[in-house]
């Protein structure tokens, strides 16, 4: 498979139909102590039964050459008297990240330490706390993989994208860049076969290289649009659409919270012939999902899979509902006369399940112009 066939199947035959993208799995982990850890296994196969077509992974090197994954900028433990330390994933070897992304208290270096991480409590500011993982890592495939385990124990028909990390609060080096991307280029080639992936990063430079090493998978460039960015290339939606045509790469994945700060240069990057995907907190409503549809979105990366999928399923009957031969006058009329006069719109109920969210779809029925598909998830 191809990087033209891929982006076929990124590409989707309609608007209506982005394709849906778990982040980081199932969903980003909130609290210290869920019991789907996020970038596992678990969390993958999780989101598979969720209803996600592809997932999303963050993917950084070790000190010993491996690409493990893992989202944040340091590993950050606690040792017995609290005492926080951070160490960068690329300073500590395959085994130590695995020893200490546990979960559980571990042995290292001469002291007892255990995985922590920022979590904000409900009534709470956001503070460190030991990050537990609610036991995931009793569970298969519990704990943070490297990519060759998930590129083998992720069943074939799972699109991936693979979002290359580097340290957010630097530039990266050509170095840094050098090693990661051959790492990890290699660790796909090993073992995708004819799996669909692409890769993304929030780095510009390494979306560059990245589509100049090879031809074989898209790249796309994740755009935080931040005008306080000390890269210039993040700073806005345009300014990720320049990079994208400037460098032959295959598309954005932007912060849907700010995009519609910048809607009228969307028709810029689609005339180009590349995708636009989004990620946000916008993805988990069904207002803005919508919004985003009727944008020509080509993906969704989203926290709530089911409520997701239940949107664009509402939205696909909402379609057909309004496709369908309007009743004649005299029909109409004829019929009014056997019914009790109300002036409630008629409303049609689907129920829609799926395994993280049930769903009661609400579409007004008999006006030419129906209003959006109301999604009411629990």
């Amino acid at each position: 498979m191809n990087r033209q066939e891929i982006l076929r199947r990124v590409k989707t035959p309609t608007a209506a139909e982005p394709v849906v993208i778990g982040h980081r799995g199932l969903k980003m982990n909130l609290a210290p102590d869920e019991l789907v850890r996020e970038n596992t296994l678990h969390s993958f196969h999780s989101g598979i039964a969720a209803g996600a077509t592809f997932v999303e992974f963050d993917v950084q090197v070790t000190a010993d050459g491996v690409p493990v994954l893992w989202h944040d900028d340091d590993i950050v433990t606690m040792d017995a008297a609290d005492k926080p330390s951070c160490r960068p994933v690329a300073s500590v070897t395959v085994a130590e990240f695995k020893l200490l992304t546990s979960g559980a208290e571990v042995p290292f270096r001469g002291e007892r330490v255990q995985l922590a991480r920022v979590f904000k409590g409900a009534g709470q500011a956001a503070h460190l706390q030991r990050w537990t993982c609610g036991g995931a890592a009793n569970a298969f495939g519990g704990t943070p993989a490297t990519l060759a385990e998930v590129l083998a124990f992720t069943p074939a028909h799972v699109g991936f994208d693979i979002e290359l990390k580097f340290d957010s609060r630097t530039i990266s080096t050509p170095e840094e860049r050098r090693r990661h991307l051959e790492a990890t280029y290699a660790e796909v080639g090993a073992v995708a076969d004819q799996r669909v992936l692409f890769f993304s990063s929030f780095d510009p430079s390494a979306c560059v290289d990245m589509r100049a090493m090879q031809d074989e998978y898209p790249v796309l460039m994740l755009t935080c649009m931040d005008e306080t960015s000390a890269d210039h290339r993040q700073r806005s939606f345009l300014d990720a659409v320049h990079v994208v045509v400037a460098h032959d790469l295959d598309g954005v994945v932007a912060n849907n919270e700010l995009l519609f700060h910048e809607e009228q240069h969307v028709e810029r990057l689609s005339a180009a012939g590349k995708c636009l995907l989004t990620y946000g907190s916008g993805n988990t409503d069904p207002e803005t999902i919508l919004r985003q549809v009727a944008l020509g979105i080509t993906g969704l990366c989203t926290d709530d899979l089911g409520l997701c999928n239940a949107t664009l399923v509402a939205q696909r009957v909402l379609q057909r509902v309004v496709s369908m031969p309007a009743m004649s006058s005299a029909a109409s009329l004829d019929d009014r006369e056997h019914q009790p006069l109300s002036t409630a719109t008629p409303v049609m109920t689907i129920p829609t399940s799926f395994p993280t969210s049930s769903a009661a779809i609400s579409i007004p029925m008999g006006v030419s112009q129906p209003p959006m598909v109301s999604v009411s998830v629990s």
